[in-house]
């Protein structure tokens, strides 16, 4: 709710009414943090700022800043909500680093004994192949960012035609690839720290399930395929649209590998 004031002041030897109103949504930010969480990049962190900047103090008198300053609740709550909306594009992308290096380290460091590690580490291309896969997902947050990379960026608008000719067409979208025909889907079990079958052959199109039999999580990664951690009973899934040979470990445990043939 706001709160209107008129202050009278002697200017030129009139006096002059000024209306300050003293209102939350005036040193606010335009965009709360939720909507700014949806968004990324520079631009998220900035716009919170300068629509700050241009709405509470750039377009208000130093009066009525003044009258601003003096409602210490609203000034605060006000200030508290911009600090939150130039934070909230940040925080989706630290907790997505975060992530798979907490799981890495209590998975395969905190939870495995001395003598375990050591055999890890002495089977030196799998432990490499493990810590890659970590590192990968912990920069693929940095690099994407939050916005979804399977989906292409929008074609610019055309420019209008010059010389009084009309602008160009744009080009017609191109027609959809067919889909492929339904196929039975197939599963993978992991068992005792293995998967099983080892190696999968699967028409083009196939969904291949994997269902974790153990009572420590495993993850399915590599060529394409990266799941998150799950647990006894978890599962992940993967649609092949693509023929080829697709080679996956589980991150945290390298020792585990397997394949899925595509025809």
């Amino acid at each position: 709710m706001a709160t209107a004031r008129r202050i009278r002041v002697r200017r030129g030897g009139r006096v002059v009414a000024i209306a300050a109103t003293t209102a939350m949504a005036t040193l606010a930010v335009g965009t709360s943090p939720a909507a700014a969480a949806d968004e990324c990049g520079a631009d998220a962190i900035a716009q919170p700022l300068i629509d700050h900047v241009n709405s509470a103090h750039l377009e208000r008198s130093p009066l009525q800043q003044v009258d601003d300053l003096l409602h210490v609740d609203s000034y605060v709550l006000a200030h508290t909500v911009l600090a939150e909306s130039l934070l909230a594009p940040v925080m989706p992308t630290v907790d997505a680093v975060l992530d798979p290096l907490v799981q890495h380290v209590e998975t395969a460091h905190l939870e495995r004994s001395p003598l375990q590690q050591a055999r890890d580490l002495v089977d030196v291309d799998d432990y490499v192949l493990a810590h890659t896969v970590l590192v990968e997902s912990l920069l693929k947050p940095v690099v994407e960012g939050c916005g979804d990379s399977s989906q292409p960026a929008p074609a610019p608008a055309p420019m209008p035609g010059h010389g009084g000719m009309p602008a160009p067409q744009p080009a017609p979208a191109p027609a959809p690839a067919p889909a492929l025909p339904p196929v039975a889907p197939a599963t993978v079990e992991i068992h005792d720290y293995a998967f099983a079958p080892k190696t999968l052959t699967v028409p083009l199109g196939a969904t291949v399930t994997w269902t974790n039999n153990d009572t420590d999580t495993h993850t399915v990664t590599g060529s394409g395929l990266k799941s998150k951690s799950f647990g006894k009973n978890g599962s992940y899934s993967y649609a092949f649209t693509k023929s080829g040979t697709f080679s996956y470990a589980c991150s945290l445990h390298p020792q585990m590998k397997g394949s899925v043939v595509v025809q």
